[in-house]
């Protein structure tokens, strides 16, 4: 929807989490500039975030090889 950033590792946008109406944050992940063992230590940080449930951490909704899709702060 909405360009928000751009990082070291890929581009941040804001959208809407059409089932739940919830503000969301859409990170597309450029997976090209990583080697296998950084994008692994992605996929478990995102397995870590999706576990957890506090106000101060963001909530991962859903993370693949191109995508991860967060909540939203400041909205």
């Amino acid at each position: 929807k909405d360009w928000l950033a751009t990082g070291a590792t890929g581009m941040v946008f804001a959208g809407t989490l059409i089932v739940e109406e919830t503000p969301a944050a859409l990170k597309r992940i450029r997976k090209q500039e990583f080697d296998h063992k950084m994008v692994d230590e992605f996929f478990r940080e995102f397995a870590i975030l999706k576990a957890c449930r506090h106000e101060n951490i963001v909530t991962v909704f859903s993370a693949d090889e191109v995508f991860s899709i967060c909540s939203l702060f400041g909205v």
